[in-house]
């Protein structure tokens, strides 16, 4: 997780990036990646995060490990609950990460004292929780949505794209596209629910088909991340999926009429 702060706490007009550093620890409020594989990844990309923080005007790096963020140990460790928001989607393929995530970000902002803080809209799921946990526990942060930035074929830009293999990569911009596909139809002929439930396995059976190993394709509410009401309008679709064995994920936001 790597949020970019904004402090009057520090000198002015300084930006603090931070990078939690994960425990090796097995926990379900700890968050951890299942595979050795994804381990290393994490360490890598952690070393690329610190090291291209002077092209994004950078002022300073707070990357604590977890005996700074946890001093009484993991186990004894105080846990923000995110009942509702954090066991649906990503959450309820990684028991206890949102939770756990949501305890480091609280601690970091406690610590740095950010006036400003920015995630990225890809991880929508993470950007929705934060910003519940700060305006429920009365932070004085401002949490703002950073676009997903694309490119030229649609696929979001991921440190995680550097593992797709050429043939994975060109088949990457399929997941955007169904994406699009079903926002267009939600905006353009404001589905019934049972029509959107059809599009959402349509979505899924054409990304099977074309090699993807699909975690969840779901509309969901732009606010709850569940499924929507009749009367709601600000819907989001959001997708996990698997090509080989790198997990993406992306979102595509519409409005029903």
């Amino acid at each position: 997780m790597t949020g970019i702060f904004r402090s009057a706490a520090w000198p002015a007009k300084s930006r603090v990036t931070t990078s939690s550093v994960r425990s090796k620890t097995r926990s379900s409020s700890v968050p951890t990646r299942s595979s050795t594989i994804d381990r290393a990844r994490l360490r890598k990309t952690s070393k690329c995060c610190a090291t291209s923080t002077g092209n994004v005007n950078c002022d300073l790096l707070y990357r604590p490990n977890a005996a700074e963020l946890y001093p009484n140990g993991l186990v004894n460790a105080v846990r923000i609950e995110m009942p509702g928001i954090a066991d649906v989607l990503c959450g309820g393929l990684r028991p206890g990460h949102f939770e756990a995530l949501a305890g480091t970000v609280n601690r970091l902002f406690n610590i740095v004292q950010p006036d400003i803080a920015v995630f990225g809209e890809k991880d929508f799921q993470q950007l929705v929780l934060i910003r519940r946990m700060v305006e429920e526990l009365r932070m004085p942060v401002n949490v703002v949505g950073a676009p997903v930035v694309r490119t030229p074929d649609g696929v979001a830009i991921s440190s995680r794209n550097q593992y797709l293999s050429d043939e994975e990569r060109r088949n990457a911009s399929r997941l955007y596209e169904e994406l699009s596909k079903v926002a267009e139809t939600i905006e353009t002929e404001s589905p019934a629910l049972s029509e959107i439930m059809q599009l959402e396995s349509k979505s899924r059976a054409a990304l099977t088909a074309d090699g993807f190993k699909v975690d969840y394709f779901s509309v969901v509410s732009i606010n709850t991340l569940r499924k929507p009401s009749i009367s709601e309008s600000d819907l989001v679709v959001m997708c996990s999926a698997r090509l080989g064995q790198t997990r993406l994920i992306d979102n595509k936001r519409c409005t029903r009429i």
